[in-house]
């Protein structure tokens, strides 16, 4: 049972939930998590805020993530954000920064976490829809392992670009995005690695 509630303080405020009860559950299994020991029969997906302000829209709080342009490469898993939206006519820009990760927290370890910064920019025409996506992925002390990159903890700066197009152009409808990625991958110890991704 998937219930999602939504909460209208007033036109300019809302709080949104999403929550799964009894997912993945087979009859006859306790309550209890024989593992964990915590109750597993409620799992809450989503819970944020939406404001409508004279300076922009924003959405605070757990929300759909990893999700942009076509559904090419989305994942659309739920992620920590903030997320502030500017209207400008036919154009929004928007800046969304994402805790991926969050390892350090009541830890000596400083700053071992995976953050990722979003600048987009979507233009909505009347037979089209176009974005850009430009992205910073900061990765540090994460134990990674791959097969690809090194393993072991490691830190990874990377750079995002994806540009997208949505649209229909007469009897030809046309539906496609880029993804490219850089940046350099390094372990304790050891030199900068080169890191390249793309896709289309």
């Amino acid at each position: 049972l998937r219930v999602q509630t939504v909460l209208k303080i007033n036109d300019n405020l809302k709080v949104v939930t999403r929550f799964d009860a009894f997912d993945n559950r087979v009859w006859g299994t306790p309550d209890e998590s024989q593992v964990l020991g915590d109750k597993v029969n409620i799992d809450w997906d989503r819970a944020y805020m939406e404001m409508i302000t004279k300076i922009g829209f924003f959405r605070i709080g757990r929300q759909k993530g990893n999700a942009w342009g076509t559904s090419f490469a989305d994942q659309e898993t739920d992620r920590d954000r903030i997320l502030y939206a500017v209207p400008l006519d036919n154009l929004i820009l928007a800046f969304v920064y994402e805790k991926m990760t969050e390892t350090d927290a009541g830890t000596t370890v400083n700053d071992a976490d995976f953050d990722r910064f979003y600048l987009t920019a979507t233009y909505k025409a009347e037979n089209y829809t176009a974005g850009l996506l430009t992205a910073f992925l900061r990765i540090n002390d994460q134990p990674i392992t791959s097969t690809i990159l090194m393993a072991g903890p490691v830190d990874i700066d990377l750079y995002e670009i994806a540009p997208y197009i949505i649209g229909k152009f007469g009897p030809i409808s046309i539906e496609a995005e880029l993804l490219y990625g850089f940046g350099t991958a390094q372990r304790d110890g050891a030199a900068d690695s080169d890191v390249k991704m793309w896709g289309f």
